[in-house]
């Protein structure tokens, strides 16, 4: 959505629904490395499963996000007990949506939210996007 006036995107995933949104950071980052992106472009990704060896795409993301400015990769596990080394974001993605959302800077009316992955957490993001979003305009 480069003509849609928002430069902030909010790409919230579960499990595998984090493919189409790597597609997307893959062809912006080949855009970046030839000097085609806008320097306003903000892309904050959130990505959760249940383990870590589900979340696919993250070494991909990880070292995207190392090299470039405009994309945060956040993964969060919704069961860290299982994996006592791990540092990351622990709950669901919809558990940590809002924190990040507000820690990014990603306010109603400027930025693009997309979802994908499952339906329950899309439900419940939707529910916490339209709550933030009130009376000032919409995700």
């Amino acid at each position: 959505d480069e003509t849609g006036g928002r430069h902030k995107h909010l790409m919230v995933a579960t499990g595998t629904g984090i493919a189409p949104f790597c597609s997307i950071v893959r062809r912006l980052h080949r855009d970046w490395e030839q000097g085609r992106c806008s320097p306003q472009r903000r892309l904050v990704v959130v990505h959760g499963a249940s383990r870590g060896r589900e979340l696919v795409f993250a070494d991909t993301l990880r070292s995207i996000a190392r090299e470039v400015g405009w994309l945060t990769y956040i993964p969060t596990l919704s069961r860290p007990w299982e994996e006592p080394s791990w540092k990351g974001e622990r709950g669901r993605c919809e558990d940590v949506l809002r924190k990040h959302a507000d820690q990014q800077g990603l306010v109603p009316g400027e930025t693009s939210a997309y979802l994908c992955g499952h339906l329950r957490m899309i439900d419940r993001a939707r529910g916490i996007l339209g709550r933030a979003a009130g009376r000032r305009g919409i995700f």
